[in-house]
């Protein structure tokens, strides 16, 4: 009986110990693409409305890259038939790095209703005649 006490302590204690003894890295992703041409070390820029209504082009950090496209989306204030707020989320692909003329008002519109943060997802790069993912990019506005 005190054979298994003592070996349930024990496997109690090094459980516990491995448990605590992991760390989680919150740290942000490092920037692999910028849009603007602002250049951050973080996956997450911020831009006033002014500079973003002249932004027209999402590029990569390494040259060597072609962006193939990518997903420009943001959350949407809206009102149901009763007037209660939320927010819904709106997105437009965008084919190549170069904004279209569509997603340039998509842009637009963003800025008209003040949204206060963009992301970019999904984007697709070549490398070669390789596709690869990488990571997006959150645009703060202010």
């Amino acid at each position: 009986m005190k054979k298994t006490i003592l070996a349930a302590a024990v496997f109690t204690l090094l459980g516990s110990t491995i448990i605590f003894g992991q760390t989680t890295d919150n740290s942000k992703t490092k920037a692999q693409v910028t849009f603007c041409n602002i250049k951050s070390e973080e996956s997450e820029i911020t831009i006033n409305y002014n500079d973003l209504g002249i932004c027209d082009e999402l590029t990569t950090v390494d040259k060597n890259l072609k962006i193939k496209s990518f997903v420009m989306s943001a959350p949407i204030p809206s009102k149901d038939d009763k007037g209660n707020e939320s927010l819904l989320f709106q997105d437009q692909t965008n084919i190549g790095g170069k904004l279209s003329k569509e997603n340039r008002a998509f842009l637009k519109r963003f800025i008209a209703l003040k949204v206060k943060k963009i992301l970019i997802e999904n984007v697709i790069v070549l490398d070669g005649t390789t596709e690869k993912k990488l990571p997006g990019l959150i645009i703060n506005l202010k």
